[in-house]
């Protein structure tokens, strides 16, 4: 999950914007940490 560093939402990691607010998700310090491996 990555959580939303604006509004703290906890959102899918295929998101790229907040489900809640609608914030830039790559801003999170979760962004990137899940790979192609990871679903595996």
């Amino acid at each position: 999950m990555i959580t939303c560093s604006v509004c703290g939402h906890l959102n899918s990691p295929s998101r790229a914007t907040c489900e809640e607010c609608g914030s830039d998700l790559s801003d999170s310090e979760d962004w990137g940490a899940y790979d192609d491996d990871y679903w595996e």
